[in-house]
């Protein structure tokens, strides 16, 4: 049996049935003070995939992307806006309503302000209105968390509910109470090269010189530390130290990092600084519920590795580790593991490393 909990002002909802019924989704359970129907859940009390409560009406989301609201409607929250398709998600206020859309943007109604008629613009979502990939509701104000790990907040804001604290970054996940607000952030980890060629992941914080952060996602296995920063003549690439010496390059040293600045640039292509770096285009749909699409260019011909990694850093899976011609690629990710099982919601990060340079996206699923 799988189920979900979401406490509103006065009641409760619950969300439940088989592991076997997700896909069809689910029915609600509501129970608590009904003062305004709350807890009488609309029939047909099916296909069910995501809920939320305000102060005294209730929202659902059905497997079609609708969304079914009942309750205290006297500021207009339980009347869903038209189009009502495409809802991944929803939240509830006072006397608003959020819903989130697969596409990323948000649409908000009910009430905009404070309810003594005071404006606090707790439906006016900020510009621009996408990228987003979860929504909150508080008593009135709004929040959205950005693809990126930011969150915009919005609406009333006397008790500094809308103030994100810096830094700005790295959240995966947001909600609001009567007055307040919380988010949860991530710290991202990786690999850490030490002085005696060891290996660990951590956060950047964790690894302080002379030890050398390889960045977020990165992993120990292979051991970076017994690799580092190789200067050819058109590029850097990281490599063991024989091989650099085979290739005729300089190498840096154990750990070391192919950032722009590393190695000097020999060659120019039209008077400018040469580069062979692989350029992250998108990876999508985020949210994602099934298959995401990476898209990513590269300027020059080379062997590609390309992987997913979670939020603790470790290795998901390795999608591509082949030699790649230049130009326009894309690769699909089904949402496993290496071993074919299906990974949970979260926020995953995508690394391609070409010619020694990485770059990284982020996506985010939803089950």
């Amino acid at each position: 049996m799988n189920r979900v909990m979401q406490f509103l002002g006065f009641a409760a909802l619950l969300l439940c049935g088989t592991a076997q019924a997700h896909a069809d989704g689910y029915s609600v359970v509501a129970w608590g003070r009904n003062n305004s129907g709350e807890c009488d859940v609309p029939a047909p009390n099916t296909d069910f995939v995501a809920i939320d409560g305000g102060v005294g009406h209730s929202l659902g989301v059905k497997t079609d992307g609708s969304i079914v609201a009942w309750g205290y409607n006297h500021y207009g929250q339980c009347d869903v806006p038209a189009p009502n398709t495409g809802f991944v998600a929803a939240a509830g206020g006072l006397g608003h309503s959020l819903g989130l859309r697969a596409d990323g943007s948000i649409v908000a109604w009910g009430l905009n302000e404070d309810g003594a008629g005071h404006y606090v613009g707790q439906c006016d979502v900020p510009l621009p209105n996408s990228d987003f990939v979860a929504v909150a509701a508080g008593w009135n104000n709004s929040l959205g968390l950005k693809s990126d790990g930011t969150i915009v907040a919005w609406g009333s804001d006397g008790e500094g509910q809308c103030d994100v604290p810096s830094p700005n970054a790295d959240f995966v996940a947001v909600a609001a109470g009567r007055l307040h607000s919380l988010a949860v952030r991530t710290f991202p980890v990786g690999a850490c090269c030490r002085d005696d060629g060891t290996c660990s992941v951590t956060t950047q914080d964790g690894c302080p010189a002379p030890g050398i952060w390889q960045g977020a996602g990165t992993a120990c296995e292979p051991n970076p530390c017994l690799m580092g920063a190789c200067c050819l003549q058109l590029y850097c690439i990281i490599l063991p130290e024989d091989e650099c010496d085979a290739y005729g390059g300089s190498y840096l040293g154990n750990g070391t990092l192919c950032t722009p600045d590393t190695c000097v640039v020999f060659a120019t292509v039209d008077g400018n600084p040469a580069t062979a770096g692989p350029r992250f285009l998108s990876a999508g749909p985020s949210p994602s519920t099934g298959e995401v699409v990476i898209r990513y260019d590269l300027p020059a011909p080379g062997p590609v590795v390309l992987e997913i990694f979670d939020q603790s850093g470790a290795l998901v899976r390795r999608l591509s580790q082949e030699s790649q011609p230049s130009g326009s690629h894309e690769i699909r990710w089904d949402g496993r593991d290496s071993g074919g099982r299906a990974v949970t919601s979260g926020v995953y990060l995508t690394r391609i490393e070409a010619a020694g340079r990485v770059t990284t996206g982020r996506v985010v699923l939803t089950k």
